[in-house]
């Protein structure tokens, strides 16, 4: 499977790179970090180039995961669909009383 673009976008309450191991098939356009109440979002408008299953995804299911700090501690994980997806916030972090730097990682790829 090809490395995935990997961008990064910034935000008064922190940076956040994007590792997309699924670029060539559905690319992301990652908006500002958004706090809503106690949790960091990172908004992101999405544009299909072809089928996940042609990036070598077993199904139309996404996973991601969002690491922190100096140890790359897992702070956030999920599973979504990439059907008739055009926007999408990714949690980045459910506690943002929490600090881990300011420095965020968001990887992308297939479920399972």
């Amino acid at each position: 499977m090809a490395i995935g673009l990997v961008s990064a976008c910034s935000s008064a309450q922190g940076d956040v790179a994007i590792e997309n191991s699924l670029d060539a098939c559905i690319a992301l356009q990652p908006a500002k970090l958004a706090k809503i109440e106690s949790a960091l979002f990172l908004p992101t408008t999405w544009t299909v180039r072809k089928s996940t299953g042609e990036c070598g995804c077993k199904s139309a299911l996404i996973s991601y995961r969002v690491t922190a700090g100096p140890r790359s501690e897992v702070i956030a994980t999920g599973v979504l669909s990439s059907l008739n997806k055009q926007n999408y916030a990714f949690l980045i972090n459910p506690d943002a009383g929490i600090a881990y730097g300011e420095r965020y990682s968001l990887f992308i790829g297939c479920a399972g």
